[in-house]
């Protein structure tokens, strides 16, 4: 992620330090305790003790004291105050070998924004950078200046880079310079792979386009479409706005889909369709380079139709469903990286037709994943993940967990295994043969299971697989071959070859 904050150096004037020694017989003062004092807002961080004790029972002298003066600079420096300061304030050092030690940090004085009035309304320029203002007058700690910059930046609309300069008025104050500037107007892809299933199509065409900033508000609208070489339509539309200063976000959301059956389900004229309607608020969690987390709260609407013209039957079914949600991503080391999910999701399945066919009951779900990514060195990293699903009764097969397909278990065709409950696993090593290209390769094993609630029969998928993805000013491809292992049969032993390409635009 290139920097959002950068820092110059700064001078601070500084007094100079007056200390004098009271006299003892063999003129040397034994270190007995550390007092440390900080200015403003600094914290008085843990390590400060450590600090203490390591030059505990020693005798002081000028070497030592500029050592400690040097060690607890640095940490404060390295631990978001890039401009902190260790000094000795005048003092007299009896013999109970007490020392003082003031810690002391530059200040903001002013923050500038620079901004286009044109791209952005007024209110909402205010609103979006209130918490960001109101830091003026403060301490500089790095941390504070990221989280909010690093929010501002999340909602998509603009890009924002900043750095900090001397106040030429009091080398003691610094100015804080924000450039935002809005960013391009129209992202997307269009992609094509043979994802899908035989009944409704094998071939899937989509394209998606993201339009940033649509009303002058940091707000975004997405439309997503999608269809197969059959008959499947899927039409998907989400708009985003911030609504107040601590960068929450309303999302409204909606998604239709299509399908009849054809090849050896033809017979049945099948077809039905599927209408969704959902409304979320997404709020910044934790926020830092190294540290991203969101919770999510929503409800979703849901209408289900589906039709059987052989035997001229229509079922027809609707649910409600309230949720809450985390996500989160954290960069442990330069090498070690991994993500995370949690979803609950609380609802009720109404049948609304004669047949009362559907599980007309409440329903509890949750969902989690993870992803560990762990880099050997610049052309190997060892990569993992996980997905679950959890379900308190049977479900509709609208909530079902799938096992396999090109993004689960790869050696199986998407319509092999499912259930209520169930989980995938995913390990491989990825090697980036060429450096400095977007080429990688990645051999993998993967594991799935599921069942369903009230049956003991449960299903077991396993499969070993190669992934290659590279991409290229824009154009991107991604080829699995995988291959299922097991006792299974001669047909499920065959390999699959699932391919995606396309391009996009950012």
């Amino acid at each position: 992620m290139h920097k959002l904050f950068n820092k110059t150096a700064l001078a601070l004037a500084l007094c100079s330090a007056f200390y004098t020694y009271e006299a003892s017989a063999d003129n040397s003062i034994a270190l007995s305790h550390i007092e440390f004092a900080t200015t403003g807002n600094i914290l008085k961080l843990p390590y400060l003790s450590q600090i203490a004790d390591k030059y505990k029972g020693r005798n002081i002298d000028a070497y030592m004291l500029q050592n400690i003066l040097q060690e607890v600079t640095d940490y404060y420096r390295e631990n978001g105050y890039p401009s902190s300061r260790a000094y000795l304030p005048e003092q007299s050092i009896g013999t109970d070998g007490v020392l003082l030690v003031d810690i002391v940090y530059t200040k903001i004085s002013d923050i500038n924004l620079n901004i286009d009035s044109k791209f952005l309304a007024r209110g909402t320029s205010k609103m979006l950078f209130k918490h960001l203002k109101s830091l003026r007058h403060s301490d500089v700690h790095t941390n504070d200046l990221q989280k909010e910059l690093l929010k501002l930046s999340d909602l998509g609309a603009f890009d924002i880079k900043a750095s900090m300069q001397e106040d030429a008025d009091d080398l003691s104050h610094a100015v804080i310079d924000v450039d935002i500037k809005e960013r391009k107007k129209f992202t997307g892809a269009l992609m094509a792979d043979n994802y899908g299933s035989k009944s409704v199509g094998e071939y899937r065409f989509m394209g998606y386009t993201t339009i940033s900033n649509l009303t002058q508000h940091a707000d975004s609208l997405s439309v997503f479409l999608a269809t197969t070489q059959k008959n499947y339509k899927n039409y998907n539309i989400n708009y985003e706005i911030p609504v107040n200063s601590y960068k929450t976000v309303l999302g409204l959301g909606s998604c239709y889909s299509h399908y009849e059956l054809s090849d050896e389900y033809e017979f049945l004229d099948a077809k039905g369709s599927s209408l969704t309607g959902e409304i979320f608020l997404k709020q910044p969690l934790l926020r830092s380079f190294d540290t991203k987390a969101d919770i999510f709260v929503g409800y979703r609407y849901r209408d289900i139709k589906d039709e059987f013209g052989l035997f001229d039957i229509e079922f027809k079914k609707h649910s409600h469903a309230i949720y809450a949600s985390v996500a989160g991503s954290h960069k442990f080391t330069d090498n070690l990286s991994g993500s995370a999910t949690g979803k609950f999701t609380f609802g009720r399945l109404y049948s609304d037709d004669e047949y009362d066919m559907a599980f007309d009951d409440k329903f509890i779900i949750f969902n989690t994943t993870a992803n560990i990514n762990y880099r050997i060195n610049d052309y190997v990293s060892a990569i993992s993940s996980f997905e679950a699903q959890m379900a308190s009764v049977s479900l509709d097969a609208s909530e079902s967990f799938t096992i396999s397909g090109a993004e689960a278990v790869a050696a199986y065709k998407s319509n092999k295994a499912a259930g209520d409950y169930g989980y995938i696993l995913r390990c491989g090593m990825q090697f980036n043969p060429i450096k400095d290209s977007s080429l990688s390769l990645t051999p993998n094993l993967s594991y799935g299971h599921s069942g369903y609630k009230g049956f003991a029969q449960t299903t077991s998928l396993k499969g070993l697989g190669l992934d290659a993805d590279y991409s290229y000013k824009g154009f991107f491809t991604k080829v699995q071959a995988a291959a299922a292992l097991g006792n299974k049969t001669k047909a499920d032993d065959s390999a699959l070859l699932w391919v995606r390409f396309g391009y996009s635009f950012i």
